[in-house]
């Protein structure tokens, strides 16, 4: 048999068909976002041409442990198709795209012998350092901590100080705590650096911080030698009185006095106009006088009704002030027996237990002494067996008398968990047990007091002497209120009372049985939430 030209052509035509269908088919893939980031959809864009036209499923694998999956359908000859995927471990995956076997409707082989491929890197999700940039402040000689705080990244963390310099006594730890007790006043700058643990591409952040050191505030305490003393009924005497002072901080200040009152029953009944000033250096100072106790002011003791005055000077300088008393016994005979009856503790609240928040300040416990006789007070605060502050105190006989936790240091609060108070009494010796009161300290953290807006009586009113009725606004979130009545800012509370209302009428006996006619008192009030802690107060209104 023969072929002729025209037949050989033909044969070479379809030949060029055939092979041009196979070899113009082609699958790219490209990815969007590159490189990506974990827990971020990632863009696909798969692209493919065929050499005639198909109907044709496109397949692709996201190289991250899962089966192939369907990515769409081409009806031509070519088509671009779009899908998403979110990786959840960082790493560099190899992603592919190809026809599906025997989902394509061309008689001709549809797909070239690899499937098409592209590699994409995903990273970790972005490290960064969300902490403010100024620290909350701290203050010489207390603790402080402060956890530096990040988004993103890969654990484990590496926190290190990159440039400036830490306040004396405080570091940071590796984990990123910033802990110590500062020594020294001042405003610190530094930059923290933040390592991860990245698998595919590590990751570097640092930020500035700027922490700020305030200095304790200065108190001074005051002791008198004699803190007492005895006169005879109906005869002049004089007496020489040092004063010892003790500041918390080591420089130089100076204290005044313009003059020495005595007082009975809480009321002047005479003066001394002879100043006094103190210099006080590197924390300490003394300074004495010799004070004469008139007959006059001895009578004028026992038209009150009483056998017992103080000698009181107030001292003043620099943001600071102290009061000093002396107790002057008016006697004719031996004193009685100095005993304590009873003893009970107690916090703001009223109450021998109260839960507050995590670094509140200025939580105090006090201590109401029942006693008979005189004579001197020996004891000390302790919290969870630890000594907080001493005690010496005088005590006139046929009194009650509270005494305070010191206002610093104050009852710690920076550590979490249940806290027992007690007051130990040394001297005198006596049988009755000791009581105990106990704090809860919460993880929350210590935010400042909402505020209570007192309403009727306005501050600075003067009242009739009669049953009144204090008005405050309600403040959302409190479950009862605490009214107090003190005769002045910072002084023992003499009548107080909770109420669940907003407002609260002095029932007569006790005005007439607390306050006096023509004096001035001062009252606030305070809020308590559902865990009976202190969440509002109110400003003090005379």
């Amino acid at each position: 048999m023969k072929f002729t030209k025209i037949h050989i052509t033909c044969l070479i035509g379809i030949w060029l068909i055939f092979i041009s269908a196979v070899t113009s088919h082609a699958i790219t893939i490209t990815a969007t976002p590159t490189p990506a980031r974990v827990n971020q959809p990632v863009t696909f864009i798969i692209n493919a041409t065929f050499a005639m036209p198909s109907y044709c499923t496109i397949e692709v694998n996201f190289g991250d442990g899962f089966p192939w999956q369907d990515a769409g359908v081409c009806s031509s000859t070519s088509c671009t198709l779009t899908v998403s995927h979110t990786y959840e471990i960082p790493g560099v995956y190899k992603v592919q795209a190809r026809s599906k076997s025997g989902a394509c409707d061309t008689a001709y082989p549809p797909a070239p012998p690899d499937p098409a491929s592209t590699d994409i890197m995903v990273l970790c999700e972005v490290l960064s350092i969300t902490s403010p940039s100024t620290l909350p402040e701290a203050t010489v000689g207390q603790p402080y901590s402060y956890q530096i705080q990040t988004t993103g990244g890969s654990p484990p963390l590496t926190y290190s100080i990159r440039s400036g310099s830490l306040p004396p006594g405080l570091s940071l730890g590796p984990g990123g705590l910033l802990s110590g007790v500062p020594a020294a006043e001042g405003t610190y700058g530094f930059t923290v650096g933040v390592t991860d643990s990245c698998p595919v591409q590590q990751q570097y952040v640092t930020k500035e911080f700027s922490l700020v050191v305030k200095a304790v505030p200065t108190t001074v305490s005051v002791s008198v030698t004699p803190s007492s003393f005895n006169v005879p009924r109906g005869q002049a005497s004089s007496q020489v009185l040092r004063y010892t002072f003790f500041a918390t901080s080591s420089q130089s200040l100076q204290l005044t006095s313009q003059k020495g009152l005595f007082i009975a029953n809480d009321r002047v009944i005479g003066e001394n106009n002879t100043p006094l000033n103190v210099l006080l250096q590197e924390g300490s100072g003394s300074v004495s006088e010799t004070i004469r106790i008139p007959v006059a002011v001895l009578k004028r003791t026992e038209a009150l009704g009483t056998t017992h005055l103080q000698y009181q000077r107030s001292f003043t300088g620099e943001s600071v002030s102290v009061v000093a008393t002396v107790e002057i016994n008016v006697t004719t005979g031996a004193l009685a027996e100095f005993r304590i009856d009873r003893v009970q503790l107690y916090f703001e609240n009223g109450r021998a237990e109260i839960t507050v928040r995590r670094n509140q300040p200025n939580l105090r416990a006090y201590a109401d002494i029942r006693f008979t006789g005189s004579g001197i007070l020996r004891g000390y605060w302790e919290v969870d067996g630890r000594l907080l502050s001493n005690v010496n105190k005088h005590l006139v006989y046929g009194r009650t008398v509270t005494i305070p936790s010191p206002e610093v240091p104050s009852l710690p609060t920076f550590v979490s968990g249940t806290h027992i108070v007690r007051f130990v009494i040394t001297e005198p010796s006596q049988e009755i047990p000791l009581p105990v009161a106990v704090y809860f300290v919460t993880a929350e953290e210590y935010r400042k007091a909402l505020s209570i807006r007192l309403l009727s009586p306005e501050n600075n009113r003067e009242v009739e002497y009669s049953s009144l009725t204090f008005s405050w606004e309600g403040v959302s979130g409190l479950t009862a209120y605490l009214v107090e009545f003190m005769e002045r800012e910072g002084e023992k509370v003499l009548f107080s009372a909770y109420t669940k209302k907003t407002e609260y009428t002095l029932p007569d006996r006790f005005l007439k049985r607390i306050f006096r006619p023509g004096s001035s008192y001062v009252w606030k009030v305070k809020g308590f939430g559902s865990e009976n802690t202190i969440i509002a107060e109110s400003p003090l209104y005379r």
